[in-house]
Parts: C-alpha cells; structure tokens; sequence
C-alpha cells in the first residue's frame, strides 16, 4: 500500500516536468527574438551622446585606435566631419568646456583641425628648473637648498591658414522644387561638402544665421533658406574668409514653365578656393 507522501511527490514531478515543458516552448518558439541593438541602430540624439562619450575616453587614454574601432560601430562614412560640426554646434551653444575639449581633441587626432577649435586644444606644460647642488662653506656648514620651482605656459597651437572661397555658382531656378527657396552649398576644394559652416543671409533690415549639415544626410555642405518675393538677398561666409554672393532676388525671374502659384528658387555654391 503506497503512502500519501508517495503520490504527493509524484504529482510534485509531474507538474515541474508539465511546466518546463511550456516554459521552453514559450521561450524557443512563441517569443519573438529582437535584434541586438547596436550604435547605428540609435536615435540622432543618442549617437550624440555616445560620440561625447567615445571622445571623453580618448582625452583621457590617448588610445587613437579604440576611438576609431568605437566610431566605426556608428557606420558614419566621415566621422572627422561629423564631429567638427559637433565640436562647432556645442561651442555655439555653450555646452560644458569638457565635452568641446574631447570633440575638438578627437576632432584634431583625425585630422580635421578647424580654427575654432584651436582655443580647447592648447596644452599645459610644466617645465621643472635644476635644483641647485648645496655649497658647503669654510665652516662646514651647508647652505640651505633651495626649493625647485615650476613654471607652467600656455603652449598655443599654431594657427592654420584658414581655406578661402568663391561664388562658382549664383543661378535662379525653374525647376519647380523649390518655390522660393534658396539653396545654398559650401564645397571643399574636392567638390566635397563641409558641414558646420556658418553663414549669413541678409537683406535691407534682417540677418538670419545659418550652418550647413543640419538639413540633407546626402550632402553635409548644405542650407536653405525661404525668400521672400520683392526683396534682394546677400550672403557671407562667417566661418572663412571668402567672396560675398549679392544680388539673390526672385522677383525678376521669368519662369514660363511654372504654375503661376509657385515661385522660382535660387541655388548658390561657394566652393574652396585651390591653393597655388
């Protein structure tokens, strides 16, 4: 005769192999599996973060080979662009001294060095002087030492020449696409846009303030801007030295393809100029 602790135990194993059983198929067949998630899976904002953060560890270690392998993980084809721009937009705002001085260090290490950067990448060093030898006297009595000292100087970086540029193109458009707005490109001297370039539009009475690599993924060197009708536009590189493009007015446009409720747009290159 089987005592009742025998069938307590018995259904104890049944119901644990029972539930094992639906666990295991829940996990391995019901539950969707979701990708790992990886730095270019981010948000915008996220990948900010991440790259202050890639470039707080490099200011810190030195270790150039490690920020790049971490950087390659955003999948960003111009890392050294994007982070200038970075370096740029959180100088502007004024963002903590620590987080610029990482983007411009890191910046720098990648070779691209912008003169807006050079005021967070000069460096401290200590130049310690000879301790003088102690000179016994007559008496036998040693002079006292005297303490070493240390000087510390400000070591500036030296200033590039910054790169300066020309209007190549100032053209009005009838393609339809743009109804009144001015598209603006700022073109390295490979024909390469270069994002974080400030500039200027104005007018008789306005200014409006501008940088390039906030609006197209595709092509980092460039802005826009919606005109008015009836009213003459100039525009000024700030960030270099460079020609002024003048004379940007729709109005006196004669577009005969265009519906009479769009209005032409205007395209305008400045590209770097080659140096001799």
């Amino acid at each position: 005769m089987r005592h009742e602790s025998d069938w307590w135990l018995g259904g104890f194993f049944a119901g644990f192999l029972l539930g094992l059983a639906l666990t295991l198929l829940y996990t391995w067949f019901l539950v969707p599996r979701t990708p790992p998630t990886t730095p270019a899976n981010l948000t915008p904002h996220d990948k900010e973060i991440y790259t202050v953060l890639v470039a707080a560890a490099y200011r810190h270690s030195g270790d150039l080979q490690a920020a790049r392998n971490r950087l390659s993980a955003l999948k960003d084809p111009h890392p050294a662009d994007t982070i200038a721009a970075m370096t740029r937009a959180y100088i502007d705002r004024n963002a903590d001294p620590r987080d610029i001085r990482s983007l411009a260090m890191l910046a720098d290490a990648l070779g691209k060095t912008e003169s807006y950067m050079l005021a967070y990448l000069a460096t401290a060093t200590a130049t310690p002087t000879n301790t003088p030898t102690p000179t016994p006297t007559p008496t036998a009595t040693p002079s006292p030492t005297a303490a070493p000292t240390v000087s510390h100087t400000i070591t500036p970086r030296p200033t590039p020449t910054p790169p300066s540029f020309s209007v190549a193109q100032s053209v009005p458009l009838c393609d339809g696409n743009g109804n009144r707005t001015l598209r603006i490109f700022i073109r390295d001297a490979n024909g390469d846009g270069i994002p974080g370039t400030k500039l200027a539009v104005e007018w008789d009475g306005g200014e409006n303030i501008l940088y390039t690599g906030f609006k197209s993924i595709e092509n980092p060197g460039y802005a826009d801007f919606t005109m008015a009708v009836n009213r003459t536009y100039t525009v000024k590189l700030l960030s270099f030295p460079g020609e002024t493009a003048t004379d940007i007015n729709i109005s006196a446009v004669q577009c005969t393809n265009l519906p009479e409720n769009i209005v032409p747009s205007w395209q305008l290159v400045f590209q770097q100029n080659t140096p001799p």
